[in-house]
């Protein structure tokens, strides 16, 4: 998790995190008084309390998955210097983030899903090794559900979709209206997002069509907020977002069909 937090430093880095984790740990151990809420552990052992050998056993079992760290026996990374820290803790909390939620996928009804989703994901944050491994059983057998569960995230929990929303920049237009359709394909529902009033909205001639990514299977507008609203914001043009049919429910091409009618 420190690695994590760090964005994923050097090895010489790890090196002194693993030691000075060693050596923090030899310091309590030398204690003679039991820390808060550990003297009851101090009383019922003998000349070495059960609490201080907890402690060493953690500290061997940590040097000992560590000891490629303090050795300096690490792969070469060559493609670390062409990412940003940032881009490593962003790694980081969206693995957690997906493990979390796939491991909850199947939980109901929707609100215990929603909270423990969030708690699964705080575990994978602290378990890093737990989250990259749930992450590469999923995507082995990835299914649209998972796909959905993953991406649609942002939306679907309440949480996350509070959080999200607190970033969003204000309108003054949001509206949800169908548009096309044709003898093939039914009308589709799309977002139009203005900057101005209803009033500058009617006068308005610039106009911009997105057509949301999310493999057509997921990711409707709804997950695409934050740009479509400063694009709609920057620009003054109407930004027409398309919620358009997903597969496998509506086969190729219906979604593209959907989107030109």
């Amino acid at each position: 998790m420190l690695d994590h937090l760090l964005g994923k430093p050097s090895a010489n880095v790890r090196r002194m995190q693993a030691l000075a984790t060693a050596a923090l740990a030899v310091a309590v151990v030398r204690r003679r008084r039991a820390p808060w809420g550990l003297g009851w552990l101090e009383r019922q052992g003998g000349r070495l309390a059960a609490w201080k050998a907890a402690v060493l056993w953690w500290t061997v079992l940590y040097l000992a998955r560590h000891m490629d760290d303090v050795l300096g026996l690490h792969a070469p990374e060559p493609l670390r210097a062409y990412y940003s820290r940032s881009f490593y803790r962003a790694t980081w909390v969206f693995t957690a983030l997906d493990a979390g939620f796939w491991t909850a996928m199947t939980v109901r009804p929707k609100w215990l899903r929603d909270v423990l989703s969030l708690v699964f994901s705080a575990y994978y944050l602290v378990c890093t090794d737990r989250a990259v491994e749930k992450v590469r059983k999923v995507r082995a057998l990835v299914t649209v559900e998972h796909l959905r569960t993953s991406w649609n995230k942002g939306v679907d929990n309440l949480v996350l979709r509070f959080v999200r929303s607190l970033h969003e920049p204000r309108l003054g237009v949001r509206r949800v209206v169908r548009l096309g359709g044709s003898d093939r394909v039914d009308a589709a529902e799309c977002h139009v997002l203005f900057g101005g009033d209803a009033a500058r909205l009617a006068q308005s001639r610039l106009v911009v069509l997105d057509i949301p990514g999310g493999g057509f299977v997921s990711m409707g507008p709804a997950c695409h907020t934050e740009y479509l609203a400063a694009w709609a914001q920057r620009t003054g043009a109407v930004v027409v977002s398309v919620d358009y049919a997903k597969a496998p429910e509506y086969p190729y091409p219906y979604a593209i069909d959907q989107c030109f009618s």
